[in-house]
């Protein structure tokens, strides 16, 4: 009986599949006309993408195990950074991102995920608001991506096995604390 893959041996697996035009990731956005085409990834292109953030969050000292909370207002940059962390063996954790009207008690959910995780690393696509993140908790440092950023290789900090943890989904119910 073949062992099931493990989801980050999927993600390795990305840029085995052929460079066309037909088969990869398209981000449509809300507010877009249905004939607009969005930004189309190749699946090689994704792979190179998501290995240029595996490399980042390495030279930032996040290693196997490590939780990396992603913290992004761009779609593109928030799958890439989770598939990015998946790759490198890290376990990423989306968070709603803040920003200019954040209600007080988002921004303390947002705290409270981040000490419950243990968070390593922050992965943003902005630099967070100072307002919200000023007079709180410390919060891990942040690392702002580009996902243009391509990679050749990139670092496996450990493989995953497939009964472990490869994404954290906080929830808060009604009670409003993850």
């Amino acid at each position: 009986m073949t062992a099931p893959r493990t989801f980050q041996e999927v993600v390795h697996d990305l840029d085995r599949e052929p460079l066309d035009a037909e088969r990869g990731l398209r981000f449509c956005f809300g507010r877009e006309a249905n004939h607009h085409a969005g930004v189309f990834l190749p699946w090689a292109r994704v792979a190179a993408r998501v290995r240029g953030v595996a490399a980042a969050l390495a030279a930032e000292g996040v290693g196997g195990g490590d939780v990396v909370l992603v913290h992004a207002h761009d779609q593109q940059v928030a799958l890439l950074a989770i598939l990015g962390a998946i790759h490198l063996g890290a376990i990423p954790a989306a968070v709603a991102p803040l920003g200019a009207g954040t209600a007080d008690r988002l921004v303390d959910q947002f705290h409270a995920i981040a000490a419950v995780a243990g968070a390593r690393l922050i992965v943003s696509d902005r630099a967070l608001p100072a307002d919200q993140t000023s007079g709180r908790a410390p919060l891990p440092p942040v690392l702002v991506i580009d996902t243009h950023d391509e990679a050749a290789n990139a670092p496996v900090a450990r493989m995953a096995g497939s009964d472990e943890a490869c994404f954290l989904q906080f929830t808060s119910g009604s009670t409003s604390v993850p």
